[in-house]
């Protein structure tokens, strides 16, 4: 037994039947589909990324107003992971200091890429 699907056609609102000579699919890739990572990261491996950044001087130089990076405001998307490295974009927000007192809030980014030593620790990293 084929399967029939129903057209409603806009205009008059007459049914119409239609028999499909092949099975119908779902499109290969949509857009709304979440996309995953080359290689899953454990938790360890994240909570040391973050360790590095909120301790590493190298997301100053990202700091467009002279401010300071708000640790606490602080994400990243980790980009490519490999046992020697990992390249993560970083989103934080970078504080501006008026009359003794934080003033204003700018939002920046930036792409880094982290190195590691051969005890697996985030040692060093360069804006890429």
């Amino acid at each position: 037994m084929k399967k029939s699907r129903v057209q409603i056609s806009r205009s008059t609102r007459s049914v119409a039947r239609v028999t499909p000579s092949a099975p119908i699919k779902p499109p290969a890739s949509s857009s709304h589909q979440k996309q995953t990572a080359p290689k899953r990261l454990a938790m360890l491996d994240r909570q040391a990324i973050r360790d590095y950044l909120e301790r590493s001087a190298h997301l100053a130089k990202l700091c467009s107003q002279n401010g300071w990076v708000d640790n606490e405001s602080l994400t990243f998307e980790v980009r490519s992971f490999s046992h020697d490295e990992a390249v993560v974009t970083v989103y934080f927000d970078e504080v501006i200091e008026a009359a003794g007192r934080a003033a204003d809030r700018v939002a920046c980014f930036g792409k880094l890429r982290v190195l590691r030593d051969g005890e697996g620790m985030f040692v060093a990293a360069e804006i890429i």
